[in-house]
């Protein structure tokens, strides 16, 4: 992979990581008082996570690694969202520095507790097909990106983009075509 493809990438990933990490709305489908009851966070995990989110935000990777380490090895003690939170959080801490192996190992975590809202899980599954481009692991790319598709709402341009890609680095010049467009 050129050094300008990988900046540009690592910019992307950057941003977008960014977004679900500290900004993205979480809109599930489900009834609201479930949802209360299905996604909550106790005041001292709060807390921890709140102090993790400035260290990643203040681009202090190890200091966010040393308030999320000891929350993973709760483990069950933590309930099923808060441990999701966690995997979340040290994805993009790995991720972040470039750790993609680590990155897609916790994100796969997390989406194996099923326990974030719907909008938040496909967003994290984006994030899985981007960190496999990022891996140059095209050809599981481009088959995340296709599962996301089929559950994505409203597919975005930069998924379409990022499909493409990976065709193309796969030497796939016809399957680019389309997604391009």
């Amino acid at each position: 992979m050129t050094g300008s493809w990988r900046s540009t990438l690592a910019v992307l990933l950057s941003c977008l990581l960014a977004l679900v990490v500290f900004g993205a709305p979480a809109s599930a489908k489900e009834d609201k008082d479930k949802d209360r009851k299905q996604y909550t966070v106790g005041k001292a995990m709060h807390e921890k996570l709140n102090k993790a989110q400035e260290a990643f935000a203040a681009d202090d990777m190890m200091a966010a690694r040393e308030v999320l380490e000891p929350l993973e090895r709760r483990g069950r003690r933590l309930n099923p969202y808060e441990r999701a939170l966690v995997y979340l959080y040290l994805a993009h801490t790995a991720a972040n520095e470039e750790k993609y192996d680590e990155a897609l190992s916790y994100f796969e975590k997390c989406l194996a507790e099923d326990a974030l809202p719907e909008a938040q899980q496909l967003n994290t599954r984006f994030n899985v097909a981007q960190l496999y481009l990022a891996a140059e692991r095209f050809q599981e790319a481009i088959r995340s990106l296709e599962l996301w598709f089929e559950l994505a709402e409203s597919p975005n341009s930069v998924a379409f983009y990022l499909l493409a890609v990976a065709h193309y680095q796969v030497g796939d010049v016809e399957g680019a075509i389309e997604p391009a467009r």
